[in-house]
């Protein structure tokens, strides 16, 4: 289709928002909530999960990004306006979704050495938790879709984070 950047990831999270709302979720799609990655305005968060009665309850948090390799300070940037900037209602969990762009060759590699930088990387005034790094092998499906969960501190109120990396076949030219 020749969508290629931000349009192409809009697109992808516009399918995740559909799929969830079939399954009764309540989904804001590119709501303005929260502090932009600056800190100087207004955020703009990928996809509100809400709850309540009327659906209106900031639930929790999907920030999507789009790599074509390792990415690290991308990657590192989205998380910190996930539990930094977004969070601004405290959810206890939290979902950081990347669209991984590749033939499934350097799939693997990239989501190994992901992992091991995730430790390693303290967004804002949110801690890693020593410890709590875990590979959810259950929910993972087979080199496609990678998926990790850990845990932030931060004042003394823990947020769980997953990590989910989706493998987008490059489409050949």
């Amino acid at each position: 289709d020749g969508e290629t950047g931000r349009g192409m990831e809009d697109k992808r999270n516009r399918r995740v928002r559909d799929d969830l709302e079939l399954r009764g979720f309540k989904v804001k799609d590119q709501t303005q909530r929260g502090l932009s990655g600056s800190g100087r305005g207004v955020g703009e968060l990928d996809l509100l999960i809400c709850s309540g009665e009327k659906m209106a309850m900031p639930w929790t948090i999907i920030e999507a990004l789009r790599v074509s390799g390792g990415a690290k300070t991308e990657w590192e940037a989205h998380l910190n306006k996930l539990l930094e900037n977004y969070n601004y209602f405290g959810a206890p969990c939290v979902y950081l979704l990347t669209y991984v762009d590749d033939d499934g060759t350097r799939f693997p590699k990239i989501w190994d050495s992901y992992l091991e930088r995730i430790p390693k990387v303290h967004p804002g005034k949110f801690k890693f938790v020593p410890g709590s790094l875990r590979e959810e092998k259950d929910a993972s499906r087979g080199n496609s879709i990678k998926v990790a969960r850990c845990r932030y501190e931060k004042g003394g109120e823990m947020t769980n984070a997953y990590h989910i990396f989706v493998q987008i076949p490059k489409r050949k030219k």
